[in-house]
Formats: structure tokens, sequence, C-alpha cells
């Protein structure tokens, strides 16, 4: 079984990402519809489930009727109907491309929660499957299956719609469960096992443990043959249906919250973290989505991307693209559909170490100067042995051609006999091309279409490594002024990039309490911070925390005080 272990990431194109904001509170789930021309999110905050077109990422309306948290929604094969379970306790039956609900009701298990759902697709039945975690003591966690096509029969009663209900007597919750045929459906618990039953064959079942933990998430591959699994233990496993073996692993340094396939299976997404409190605590977390192929489980490419942890990821069918659900409240959608195949990325930098490692000096300068000047698919052999090779001398032809062609458009410094140098004008990659760094008026331009673009969409684009729009100014807006709950921390490094220091305090410091505010100013003889809660407590809260655990950041330790009121 092959472990990927490897920190190294060789996918460098920039990903467009569309950014959701409307969330209250964090993200609870994420999903596209089978067709992929829908996306729904809901949170624990709103009491609702929005839905966003893809086509033009507007949000074209929302699912309202539950009363409190959205812990998990499905959509049916035919994109007919959506179900959403909710911590008030209610199932919801909603006309998908409508949003007219049709039914809303309590499982049969009184007091119980549906936590976790799934609708048979593409088969002659169309069931549900819902696991219900009861509240007290004294009640019962149940497994219930519903009839959708009596569902939509209004002139049913609610009790009238449910097929079947099976008690679940195990002392571990179910976490994660799903179909896998017309009869059989798989579940993920609570202390790292799988389970296969059958819901009409009650005495069938297959069980392994795979995970020392919690399972998080369960998704097919492609085929159906195989599952892959996210854990609390901080890996994610495929496992073949038919014999509950391993296949292949993907490890973390932290909780793994959610892991799917994208891109037709050939890579393998995975996002986690731990909560900001937890981070307090071992001062140590990794918020960074991991892209990894699948065929040789090689990490791809880290996105840093959420201020907390990644609390669910999606992909959409028949598309490249993905989106993830934070705790921060924001839902990310990764345009990988706009950019070159990561797969051919990773294979044609392979081709290009491999010959380097085979060449001389001589060959590796001329084709270390093709890669950096965007002139690919070279094969050549070593020339210290006095052959002639003309592969070589047509492509040290072409890095003369295309050196001279940016010499005299950009007035790059540079010789024949050398790679040109940059001073001031970086190139850098963008899948296979190479593009030369933004003008002034260029980026202008970009700043305003920037602008523009939010004042049209619903949701704004930024490049993954951002979350935030381009500005004409790279400071952060000053605070006017500091509430009465508001934190000063000081003595924080001067050379670390504003921005990566404003996900980090938010990191560490929401867990105390809501923070409306972080301003970072501009001064010379240190580097500080204001943070502003709106409980002024919380704020006294995450000083004391601070002041008896020493906090280090690039090996200085945070100072944390009150902030003084100023007006």
């Amino acid at each position: 079984m092959a472990n990927s272990n490897s920190n190294t990431q060789s996918w460098k194109v920039e990903i467009p990402v569309k950014i959701y904001n409307k969330a209250e509170g964090f993200v609870t789930v994420t999903k596209f519809n089978n067709s992929g021309s829908l996306l729904y999110v809901g949170d624990n905050g709103s009491k609702k489930i929005n839905v966003i077109n893809t086509k033009n990422w507007k949000i074209i309306g929302s699912y309202i009727g539950h009363k409190g948290v959205i812990w998990d929604i499905d959509i049916s094969g035919d994109d007919e109907i959506m179900v959403s379970g909710s911590g008030d306790l209610t199932l919801g039956f909603w006309y998908a491309k409508t949003g007219e609900n049709i039914r809303m009701f309590e499982p049969l298990s009184s007091m119980s929660i549906p936590v976790t759902l799934s609708i048979q697709k593409n088969m002659s039945t169309k069931y549900l499957v819902v696991y219900c975690k009861t509240k007290t003591k004294t009640g019962q966690s149940c497994i219930n299956f519903y009839d959708l096509d009596k569902v939509i029969d209004k002139s049913l009663s609610d009790d009238q719609v449910l097929h079947k209900s099976i008690k679940w007597t195990d002392s571990n919750d179910i976490t994660s469960i799903k179909w896998i045929d017309e009869t059989k459906y798989i579940i993920g618990t609570s202390d790292g096992r799988i389970i296969i039953k059958d819901f009409i064959d009650e005495e069938f079942v297959q069980e392994k443990s795979v995970h020392t933990a919690a399972i998080k998430t369960i998704v097919f591959n492609r085929t159906k043959t195989g599952i892959l699994t996210s854990s609390l233990d901080s890996s994610a496993k495929e496992i073949d249906l038919a014999t509950l073996e391993i296949s292949g692993e993907y490890k973390s340094k932290v909780p793994i919250n959610s892991a799917i396939y994208s891109q037709k299976d050939r890579t393998v997404i995975l996002g986690g973290g731990r909560d900001a409190m937890e981070v307090a605590l071992n001062g140590d977390n990794d918020l960074s989505i991991k892209i990894f192929r699948k065929k040789d489980r090689k990490l791809l490419k880290e996105i840093k991307s959420h201020f907390g942890p990644i609390r669910c990821l999606n992909a959409q069918s028949e598309s490249k693209n993905f989106v993830s659900g934070g705790h921060d409240g924001l839902a990310k959608i990764y345009l990988l559909d706009t950019v070159e195949d990561g797969d051919e990325i990773q294979e044609n930098e392979e081709k290009e170490e491999e010959i380097k490692s085979e060449t001389s000096i001589e060959t590796f300068n001329i084709i270390n100067y093709t890669a950096h000047l965007g002139i690919h698919n070279v094969v050549g052999k070593s020339l210290s042995d006095g052959k002639e090779n003309m592969e070589l001398v047509n492509v040290h032809k072409q890095v003369i051609n295309k050196q001279n062609q940016i010499q005299n458009q950009n007035n790059i410094p540079g010789s024949k006999n050398s790679a040109p140098k940059s001073d001031g004008d970086e190139l850098f990659m963008i899948g296979s091309r190479d593009f030369l760094a933004e003008t002034e008026e260029k980026r202008k331009k970009r700043h305003d279409d920037k602008k523009k673009q939010m004042e049209d969409d619903d949701l704004f684009v930024v490049k993954v490594g951002t979350n935030e729009v381009d500005s004409d100014s790279d400071d952060f807006v000053p605070m006017e002024k500091t509430t009465p709950g508001a934190v000063r921390v000081s003595n924080l490094p001067m050379n670390m990039d504003r921005f990566e220091l404003k996900k980090m305090l938010q990191d560490l410091f929401d867990s105390f309490g809501k923070v409306t505010h972080i301003a970072i100013p501009n001064v010379s003889f240190d580097r500080i911070a204001f943070i502003n809660y709106a409980d002024v407590n919380k704020a006294h809260k995450a000083i004391e925390i601070y002041t008896n655990k020493k906090h280090v950041i690039e090996h200085q330790i945070m100072c944390v005080e009150l902030a003084p009121p100023r007006n």
C-alpha cells in the first residue's frame, strides 16, 4: 500500500476562486446537484439553504423553513427533489428547481436529529436513508428509510411515507451513510469502522475497522467499486468495496474532515484542520487544502484558503471544479475548469526533471533555459560525447529567438549564451505558458474589473492564497476607534505578510467569541494589531489564555493586552 508523505507541491498553476460569504456562522454543507448546474450551501446560523447558479455564480434563491442548523442535504438523481436534515429535529423535502417545500416533519424517533442522509441515484428505486441521532439518554437512535415517490404524494400522511425504521443499538454513532445499490448501504462510525448492511436482509452485515478515530465522510469512485474515507485520525483511505481492503492512504498532520475524488478520479482532495481553541493549546495547525495525484499519491498542490478548519468538500460533476466550506463562514469554489489540467502539468514537469537528470551540464543549461522561456517537450542527450544532436541545436535556436523577442519587447537584459535575468519583471507560470508581470496600467484595469465584478455578481473572484479582492492599497483599513472589547497584540513579526498575519490572528482569536474587526496599522517601530470583540468578556478571556500560555510566531513571543479605548 502506497502512502503519501511528500510535502513538495509541484503544481504551480494559479486557480481562480469564487467566494460565497452569505453564511451565518460556519458552513456545514456544500453540495452540487448531479448535473453540476446548481450549488447548495447550508450553515449553522441562517436556518436556510442558499442555491447558486453555476453558470453565472449568482445566488438565485433560498430554501426557507428550518428553524435550526442545516446538517446535511442530498439531491435525487434526476435533480428534482432536495432533502435536508436540520438541528430543529426535522427533515425537509423540497422541489429543487422551484424551492417549494413539499413537506417537513420530525423523524419517527422523537427528539432525534437527522444528521446524515443519502438518496439512491440512477436506480430503479428512489429511497432516502437517514440516520437520526437521539438527543436524550433514554431515547433511541435509528436508521429511517423513505420512498421519495410517496413523499411527493401529498395525500399521504407523514407516517405513511416512512418505508422502514431500524433501531441503531451500537454504542458508537453513525457519522456518514451512503447507498451502494438498491438494497445495500455503507456506514461510517465514530470509532473508525465501515459497515455494509442490507435494508431488506437485515442479517447481512460486512464490517471492518479502517481508522482509529471517527470517519467523517465517505465518497465513491466513478465505477462505485471503491470508496474514499476521511477521518479525525488525520488520514484518508481508499478501500475496495468487494474485499474491504485498504488500497491507498493519504496522511496529514491534522484531522481530515472531508476527502473527495476530482478530475474523473485522477486527483484526491483533502481538507480539515484543528479548531482555534485546540490550536491555542497545541500550537500546531494546517488549514490548507491538499490536492494529490491518485495514481501515485503525489502531492500536487497545497491551497491556503480558509481562516478556520475546512468542514466540507464537494466536486462538481463532469467538471474539474470543486467547493470547500469552512469554519470561517466562507464557501469557496475553485474554478479548475479555467486552468490547464493538473495531471498534464505534472507530467510535463516530470518530463523536464527527467531530462535534466540525464543530461550533462551543457545540456542542463539549455533545457533549464527552455523551461524558463516556455519551450516544452524537449528531448536530448549529453553533448559531452561530441555527437551532434540536431534536436538540441533546434532547441537552442528557439531559445535565442525567444530571448531576442523578449528583449526587444520588454528590455530584459541578457545574452544569447545565458538565460535572461529578472530585474524587476518576474516571470511566473500559469499552466504551461509564461507571462511577464503586469504593467501598472494592466494592474489598474484588473482592479477596476474586479470592482465592477463585485457590483455585478453575488460571488466575487480572488486568486488562491488570498481571501480578498485586489485593492489599490495593500494596507488594511485602519480601525478608527477601539471598543471596550478590543485586544492589543504586539511583538508580531515585521517581515510577515500582513494578510497572512491577519488570517493567523483570526484563527487564533475567534474561538473565544465573535471577532468584529481586526486592524493592523502602519507603524515602523513595532508590528501591532487590534482585535475587536463584540463582548468585552471574550476579550478578557483571550488575554487570560495567551498571557498564561505564551504563543510564539516566527520565534517571537506574542504580547497580548487589553487595548485602551480611544475616540
